[in-house]
């Protein structure tokens, strides 16, 4: 709608840090520069929900992935160990800062 508020592309790192996403600085920009169909150069509600929205199923593209890649059985069920090597790689894939798999299993 016009004259709604709209969020400067380099501002938008906070906002998804708020909301609990976390990606570098250039995916950020590629995602952006994606969803600005105007090209204005800031980010409309609509266009960040479409950028949160491509964030999940990509997330989830990336979880089925690393689980599907554990079981190799194919029978809808990974161990503990498994289970913990998926996470170490969905977290290496996202960029994040990856942890030691005992941390993992503590947490379960």
């Amino acid at each position: 709608a016009a004259g709604a508020p709209e969020i400067d592309i380099l501002d938008l790192g906070k906002i998804l840090r708020w909301l609990g996403i976390n990606m570098p600085f250039e995916l950020q920009t590629v995602l952006a520069e994606k969803v600005d169909l105007d090209g204005s150069g800031k980010i409309s509600e609509q266009e960040l929900r479409k950028l949160i929205r491509i964030t999940r199923e990509d997330d989830y593209r990336i979880m089925l992935k690393a689980f599907a890649q554990q079981d190799s059985a194919h029978a809808g069920v990974v161990s503990l160990d498994q289970a913990t090597a998926a996470f170490l790689t969905i977290s290496n894939d996202r960029g994040m800062k990856t942890h030691e798999g005992k941390e993992f299993e503590e947490a379960l």
